[in-house]
């Protein structure tokens, strides 16, 4: 008995000590999101926005897959200035396309830091064009128990130039 005891032990441990691994399939390359890498630009004699949008390769999963990272510049005459433009501060998550026929929309999570919220941002390529997209911004957020303010501390609705 004290023996099987003594087995059991020793097959408990070493089963915990057992490290699994899921082996990595592959990594799926999006093509249709070199269309967005680059710089964006918005400028008026108010205030200029800049988005920076870079393609990466992150693990999801049981593989690779490209996405779209970035950050964004605010800058306003009225307004306190918001920049993010280094690696370090990645105000732009997630990017992916909508999967329509087109794969001219990208879909992202965007983080206002002045605000401390989050944003559904879409950036959609203008027709038959590469460097002209419309950048839109939307709440995310659900349930809303008193006082919730649903203004950004960036513009919400522009047409973008890709200047980069």
């Amino acid at each position: 008995m004290r023996l099987l005891r003594i087995s059991l032990i020793l097959i408990i441990v070493a089963g915990c000590k057992t490290k699994h691994f899921t082996p990595i399939s592959g990594y799926k390359q999006l093509p249709e999101l070199d269309k967005f890498e680059g710089e964006w630009l918005y400028s008026d004699s108010n205030y200029t926005f800049k988005l920076f949008l870079r393609k990466e390769k992150r693990h999801l999963n049981d593989k690779y897959m490209d996405f779209i990272v970035g950050s964004y510049c605010y800058t306003s005459k009225n307004e306190p200035n918001s920049c993010f433009d280094n690696d370090r501060d990645t105000t732009i998550l997630s990017g992916s396309t909508i999967y329509d026929d087109s794969k001219r929309i990208l879909s992202f999570l965007v983080i206002d830091k002045i605000k401390k919220k989050r944003g559904s941002g879409f950036l959609k390529l203008l027709p038959k064009s590469t460097n002209m997209a419309e950048w839109s911004l939307n709440n995310t957020e659900g349930i809303r128990v008193g006082k919730y303010d649903e203004t950004f501390s960036i513009p919400t609705k522009l047409t973008l130039k890709k200047v980069r």
